[in-house]
């Protein structure tokens, strides 16, 4: 299976992360281990055999499962807080904390960290910050070749209370600004129809088949697959609305404007106003493509 961009919450409370601030290399402290599982879902353990290896598949870790701050760690850690503009101790603070916790998409960080090696090859144990740029595409610019498009809401199991009007339309509306800013249509098709449909947007919930699993409430929220397998997939368990009142509450149109980017061929931004930055608190909305965003896919599309 491809590797989705997903959007994922913290779990439990706001930080979960808080009782680990202030850990060091050379401690052990329980749930150490869940730290070292985020940062090597996000790509921050490089291929140690070669620490100037600028290759960021993910690396097999063989003591993840552990609670022990090792030097591996420490370096993961300074290179995602250079990443994000966080100072760079090496140490867990307030500031890299409740970035780690901020609901995100999840595909791994991998140009910007690249960025952030370009500009400091020692990236992960000296200063600095990243080379900013405000859009990127995926490894090999995949794209479309084509203007139009068919996409259909796919068998699933939409939330309880959410109704399809609200949904449809929210997604209807995100496919919109793309296509304001293109030469791309967009024909929503009914869901019966087999063939010639380009995307297809479903809403699952744990594991469904896509190497992927969902993990209920406030964990991934979803993901989409780029150029040119056209999924994307919604977590059911999480509260969904066009209109967030609250944290815990998810807006579709938002999101699906994120998704839709990373169909179309865009990864994240640097820029936090661009739709393609990687991260979004629950209860906030970005239903506008930014300057970011829109040059983005000029580029990658040659429009003028």
């Amino acid at each position: 299976m491809i590797n989705s961009p997903t959007f994922a919450a913290g779990h439990t409370n706001d930080n979960p992360f808080q009782r680990l601030e202030g850990c060091r290399k050379g401690e052990s402290t329980k749930g150490l281990h869940n730290l070292k599982q985020y940062l090597q879902k996000f790509g921050y353990y490089l291929n140690h055999n070669n620490n100037n290896d600028t290759n960021f598949n993910v690396a097999a870790i063989t003591h993840q499962n552990d609670d022990v701050f090792d030097e591996l760690l420490e370096a993961a850690i300074k290179l995602y807080q250079l990443t994000h503009h966080i100072p760079a101790s090496g140490s867990l603070d307030r500031a890299t904390t409740a970035q780690m916790t901020t609901p995100r998409c999840g595909v791994p960080d991998h140009n910007l960290i690249s960025a952030v090696m370009e500009l400091e090859p020692d990236a992960a144990t000296n200063k600095g910050g990243p080379n900013k740029k405000d859009y990127r595409f995926f490894k090999g610019e995949p794209k479309w070749n084509q203007n139009r498009f068919r996409y259909k809401f796919f068998r699933g199991r939409p939330p309880a209370g959410l109704k399809e009007a609200t949904y449809k339309s929210a997604v209807a509306r995100a496919f919109r600004s793309w296509s304001n800013v293109t030469r791309f249509a967009f024909e929503n098709v009914d869901s019966r129809v087999l063939l010639n449909v380009d995307m297809t947007i479903a809403f699952y919930s744990r594991d469904h088949g896509d190497g992927n699993p969902f993990d209920g409430p406030k964990g991934t929220l979803a993901h989409a697959a780029q150029p040119r397998y056209g999924l994307f997939h919604l977590d059911a368990d999480e509260k969904w609305t066009d209109n967030p009142r609250r944290k815990d509450q998810f807006d579709l149109e938002s999101i699906s404007l994120h998704e839709i980017g990373h169909m179309l061929g865009l990864d994240h931004s640097d820029d936090k106003s661009a739709a393609m930055y990687a991260y979004l608190d629950g209860g906030k909305t970005k239903r506008r493509l930014q300057s970011a965003d829109i040059r983005g896919i000029k580029t990658l599309y040659k429009l003028r």
